[in-house]
């Protein structure tokens, strides 16, 4: 049986976590090099225009990676600190 110490499995749930916020932050920016704004500019234009099911399809996924990426931040800061807990 190995043991692992809380520091070790903390330091491998923030490689996941910075993993995943790595790959959403390339689709965000993918998403404002295709529309050269940010999302809620974007879903201001839209909304202030005809419409459109391409660009209301791309504000649902562009919304839903930046939700993902700011839910995140929060969790870097609680294994950076050592608040989480092994199950």
């Amino acid at each position: 049986m190995q043991t692992f110490s809380k520091e070790n499995i903390g330091d491998l749930l923030m490689f996941d976590v910075l993993a995943d916020m790595h790959c959403l932050k390339r689709k965000l920016t993918y998403f404002v090099g295709k529309y050269n704004t940010d999302v809620e500019q974007f879903e201001t234009q839209i909304n202030s225009s005809s419409e459109s099911f391409e660009h209301y399809d791309d504000l649902i996924e562009w919304k839903a990676y930046q939700s993902e990426y700011n839910a995140l931040v929060p969790k870097i800061e609680e294994l950076r600190h050592g608040s989480f807990q092994i199950a």
